[in-house]
Parts: C-alpha cells; structure tokens; sequence
C-alpha cells in the first residue's frame, strides 16, 4: 500500500511538475513573442524617426542652401552696384570738374542771364563757388553782372563747390547749375551703361 501511495504521489508530482514545466513553457513563449512585438515595434519607430530626422535635415540644409544662395545673390548684387557706383562717380568727378571750369560757368551764367525775362533780371541773385571766387570774380563783373541791369548781384558761397545757381533774390526758388546737379544728372545716364559693360546686364 505504501508503494501505491508513493507511485500515486510520484504521479502527482510528475503530472504537476509536467504542467507547470508547460506553463512555464507557454508563459516563456508568450514572452518572447510580446518581445519580438515590442522589438519589430521600436525597429520601425527608430525607422521612421531616423527616416523624419533625414527630412528635416534635409529641408533644413535645403533652406540654408536656398538663403545662402540669396544671400550670395544679394551680396554680388551690391558688390557690383558699388563697383559701378564707384566708376561712374569716378568717371564723372573728373568729367564734370574739367568741363565746369570758370570761363565756363561765366559763360553758361552770361547766356542764361541773357535770356531771362526782362522784367525779373534786375531782382535776381547769382550765387558761386568761394573756392573759384580769384577766377570768376573778375569775369563775372566784366562780362556779366557789368553787362546786365545794377539790380543783379553775384554772391560767393561755400556750399558750392563748383557749378552755380540762380534765382530771385528773395529766394523764393533757385535754378540749379552745380557740379553735383551735372554728376546726378549723368549719372542716370552713365550708371546702367557702366554696369552693362562691367558685368555684361
């Protein structure tokens, strides 16, 4: 009976031992099932996140591409307006300070002052370089101001570097003549063309 009890007992045993080496079994297998789940989960959300920073990093080197280029663009733009700025200024300076000499500007002052309308000539003010005071002074009193009614007068002036203006003597208005008018006004003219022949647009 003891035998049979002990048989009965082992068979317990080995039918539990059995089971649970079973469970044991399905519980590892479930586990590592649920592992290899969260494994291919984190593999495809790595792989969408490094496939996102790729993106992003693209389209932020795409930009920074795309400023680099404008800001290249632009800073060429202004090299070159500089440089043509800088030529035609050049061109102009010596132009305008070799044509706008004072036996000039008396002449242009005698043939504009001529022309005037007879009634306003004799209230009208003709302003001139100091710096050329020496030279035009005496021109203009013998070719000019002598030459025309006692109301004109001749004013020397260090706002004017070459050039002259004229006007009523009241200053209501002044027609301007100076070396910087005649430099603006070409320029205009100068600068497209100087910048086509530099840069070829």
């Amino acid at each position: 009976m003891e035998d049979k009890i002990q048989a009965i007992t082992q068979k317990i045993l080995k039918e539990g031992v059995e089971q649970g080496e079973a469970e044991a079994a399905k519980v590892v297998q479930a586990a590592e099932a649920e592992a290899a789940k969260l494994l291919d989960a984190a593999k495809t959300e790595a792989t969408r996140l490094v496939a996102e920073a790729q993106n992003k990093a693209e389209e932020a080197r795409k930009a920074s591409d795309a400023e680099l280029k404008l800001a290249a663009a632009q800073a060429m733009s202004a090299v070159k307006h500089q440089i043509a700025e800088a030529v035609t200024v050049r061109a102009l300076d010596g132009s305008v300070n070799q044509a706008l000499t004072p036996p000039v500007v008396a002449g242009m002052v005698k043939a504009m002052l001529e022309r005037w309308k007879a009634g306003e000539a004799s209230s009208l003010e003709v302003l001139l370089p100091e710096a050329q005071r020496a030279e035009l002074e005496g021109m203009m009193e013998k070719d000019v101001l002598g030459a025309l009614s006692a109301g004109l007068s001749g004013k020397f002036t260090k706002d004017l570097k070459g050039g002259f203006q004229v006007g009523p003597s009241d200053g209501r208005y002044r027609l301007s003549f100076t070396d910087e008018d005649f430099r603006e006004f070409f320029r205009q003219y100068l600068k497209p063309r100087t910048r086509e022949l530099l840069f070829g647009a």
